[in-house]
Parts: structure tokens; C-alpha cells; sequence
């Protein structure tokens, strides 16, 4: 099922359970700072082979300042890319807020799960607990309140 993006903002999301110990979100804090930090190839390997979508593990590293995967061409190829650190943000998540599809190649909510499982065992091994979980979001940008 292709995803509805002329009308909806998508984006991916992990967090860590409001009552881990400090241990783990220390952990937490520690790999949000590295994805969010352009070094992060490392973490898009691990994660792309915690992946089942053959296509999706064979995804390559998006060579730009704040890194992600897909195609290096924006306008040819559907890319998904880290949030930048160097940006303030007032919460301890992990978001990828720039999934793009492409005239071409178009993301489908299956690859998205597949990314979104994969990410969370990946940050899951990176804590070395059980205490982090992702969401697909899907934000309708034609919402009207009057009914």
C-alpha cells in the first residue's frame, strides 16, 4: 500500500518508555546524539540488516550532512533522513521527519513498518534493553475542523 504523501506529512518515531532506569536512557541519549550527529553510518548498517525486507536491506547509506538511506538523488530516489542535531529540539526522541518519495520510487507502508522494526531492535541492542518503541506517524496537512 503505497502511502497517501500529497496529502499526509509522514514521519517515523522512537522514543523510550517514560519509566526506564537512568542507565538506559543515558544509553538512549547517547545513540540519539550519534544518529543526529551526520556520523552515523554504523547505525544505518545495523539497522538496515535488523530489516526483513530484502529490498530494504539492500538500501545504501545517504551520503548527506545529517545521513539517512536511499538514493543520493532527491528528485530520482525516495530517501529517509536523520533529524540534525545541530537543530534544538525540546524532546528526547528520535524522529525522522524527512521521508521522501520520489516520481519514481515511492515508499509503501510495508517498508515503513519494516524500517520502524528494524530501527527499534537496533536502538533495542544499542540500550541493551527492551525500552524503546517507534510509530509511524501520519499527519493529515488538509485538516479542517469544521465538520
Amino acid at each position: 500500500m503505497l502511502l497517501p504523501e500529497d496529502t499526509h506529512t509522514i514521519r517515523l518515531r522512537f522514543k523510550i518508555d517514560s519509566d526506564a532506569p537512568q542507565e538506559y536512557i543515558n544509553k538512549w541519549l547517547k545513540f540519539k546524539s550519534i544518529c543526529e550527529s551526520g556520523k552515523n553510518k554504523k547505525v544505518v548498517t545495523d539497522w538496515l540488516q535488523n530489516c526483513k525486507i530484502e529490498s530494504i536491506k539492500n538500501m545504501p547509506y545517504l551520503p548527506r550532512c545529517e545521513g539517512g538511506i536511499g538514493g543520493g538523488d532527491n528528485i530520482k530516489n525516495k530517501q529517509i533522513r536523520f533529524r540534525q542535531l545541530k537543530l534544538h529540539y525540546h524532546d528526547n526522541d528520535i524522529l525522522f521527519d524527512s521521508i521522501i518519495s520520489s516520481e519514481n520510487e515511492k515508499w509503501t507502508l510495508d517498508e515503513l513498518d519494516d524500517l520502524n522494526q528494524g530501527f527499534r531492535r537496533t536502538a533495542n541492542n544499542y540500550v541493551k534493553a527492551n525500552c524503546i518503541n517507534g510509530c509511524i506517524e501520519m499527519i493529515n496537512r488538509n485538516y479542517n475542523d469544521d465538520y
